[in-house]
């Protein structure tokens, strides 16, 4: 795999399309990563915020290059595609601090399986302006953001919330270190990759892999017996009131610009458990 990494820089879709086994090269691609003997990088919310020049610290050039690239598969100007990024990012902000509320004081939502909460949810940030039903949430604690993209982000969702936002002084050299020192957080990837030759999914779990006949089996699976794992390490980590959070990102790629098909790569499932360490740990 080296051998064909050796020219330089290459997307993950022409090596895929470049070697026979598509499921076999992703995997060589992620062991490689775990020995950090090579580097996945993309297009970032950062990036985006480069390119309409609202943060200029790292490469604008760079940067408007992945816009470009992005931007033409999308039949977007680069600019567009930026602002949809942002506006992208402001509204998961929101719905997680929405979300951290909800699982404090009673249960941890799940959008994607609640079809109603989530459709109240985005009549209330207003992100479904035809709708006959109106609502409006209002978080009674001001937010404080920390971390140097917050101005760009956290002002929209502040206003959808109905609250204060404080940015404190030199806010920008904060990072996640203050979000979690007080936290213990234990997180366990599983990832979904098809396998060649028909329709099967085989799911790589930290101590084996199964094999499933449709990728929302091999999903379901992964979301039974993970978090029941998570919690155990979490307790061995000293925590107690673990909650578990659980991201999907389903890895899709265009086979040509204008075709409108995709191929499926895979899937990749985050959990994270966070829990407060207990008394016996701080003492």
């Amino acid at each position: 795999m080296l051998r064909h990494l050796s020219p330089g820089v290459q997307s993950l879709v022409s090596l895929v399309d470049k070697l026979r086994y598509s499921s076999l090269v992703l995997r060589q691609i992620e062991k490689l990563e775990a020995r950090q003997l090579v580097l996945r990088a993309g297009f970032t919310p950062t990036d985006a915020l480069h390119v309409l020049g609202r943060f200029e610290r790292w490469d604008t050039k760079a940067s408007r290059l992945g816009a470009e690239l992005l931007a033409a598969q999308m039949a977007l100007s680069p600019e567009t595609l930026c602002e949809q990024v942002i506006s992208g990012v402001s509204r998961r902000v929101t719905q997680e601090l929405v979300s951290k509320v909800l699982s404090d004081e009673a249960a941890a939502p799940n959008w994607e399986r609640e079809p109603s909460a989530a459709a109240l949810l985005d009549r209330a940030l207003g992100n479904v302006p035809g709708s006959d039903l109106a609502c409006q949430l209002t978080l009674r604690q001001p937010v404080i953001a920390v971390g140097a993209p917050v101005k760009a982000y956290l002002p929209h969702s502040a206003r959808q919330l109905h609250t204060e936002l404080i940015i404190p002084p030199h806010a920008e050299v904060a990072n996640a270190v203050g979000a979690v020192a007080g936290s213990v957080v234990q997180q366990l990837r599983v990832t979904v990759r098809p396998l060649d030759g028909d329709q099967h999914f085989r799911l790589h779990l930290p101590d084996r892999v199964c094999d499933f006949a449709t990728l929302e089996e091999s999903v379901t699976y992964a979301q039974q017996i993970i978090p029941t794992q998570l919690k155990a390490l979490a307790r061995q980590a000293g925590a107690e009131q673990i909650e578990i959070q659980t991201t999907r990102v389903d890895q899709n790629v265009p086979i040509a610009a204008g075709w409108g098909q995709c191929v499926y790569l895979g899937t990749e499932l985050t959990f994270t458990a966070v829990g407060r360490p207990s008394p016996a740990q701080n003492t």
